[in-house]
């Protein structure tokens, strides 16, 4: 006879892995919400005159979606193969989405609610305070910057007016000639 499926001989053990797959769906929720404070946090960094439009708030959402995917894949895979020698069992995929909308409906609403407040304040203090950081150096190159346009433009001038010149000279050349050859 075959190895006995310890699942089948002691249900305390299934209650376990159970219980294991209901948590790591509440934690799914919380890695989730985590990661939905990060993208709100980054989405305030910015001057609110310049605020990047909803396409990378779009972006961002996809790529965390995608992580998210992931992290629940793996994160099942080693549930499964760690508790129940890597056979999947469907009550195990119904304890985790049990336990992500149970923390959604609950916690994850309270989490919400007080979170993005905080997330629009600390967006915005990373904003001020990369600013004052940044300040000096952007002025300092601007400072820089103000004599090497300067040359710049003597430079173009000079150019353009030895060009000029040559040009006068041909055609006064030409008038001597009674413009022959136009």
């Amino acid at each position: 006879m075959g190895a006995v499926d310890k699942m089948n001989s002691e249900p305390l053990v299934f209650f376990g892995f159970l219980r294991d797959s209901f948590f790591l769906g509440a934690l799914l929720g919380v890695g989730k919400d985590f990661l939905r404070f990060l993208l709100s946090i980054v989405s305030y960094i910015g001057d609110k005159r310049n605020r990047v439009g909803s396409r990378a708030t779009a972006i961002g959402q996809f790529l965390q979606d995608i992580l998210f995917c992931f992290a629940t894949g793996f994160f099942l895979a080693v549930l499964l193969f760690y508790d129940n020698d890597g056979r999947l069992r469907a009550l195990s995929v119904a304890s985790v989405l049990i336990g992500f909308f149970l923390y959604r409906c609950s916690l994850g609403r309270l989490f919400i609610r007080f979170c993005f407040p905080w997330a629009r304040k600390l967006g915005c203090g990373i904003y001020r305070a990369l600013c004052c950081l940044f300040t000096p150096f952007v002025f300092c190159v601007r400072i820089m910057i103000k004599p090497i346009l300067g040359i710049k433009k003597r430079c173009v001038e000079r150019k353009r007016k030895a060009y000029e010149r040559k040009q006068l000279d041909q055609l006064r050349m030409l008038s001597k000639k009674g413009f022959v050859n136009i």
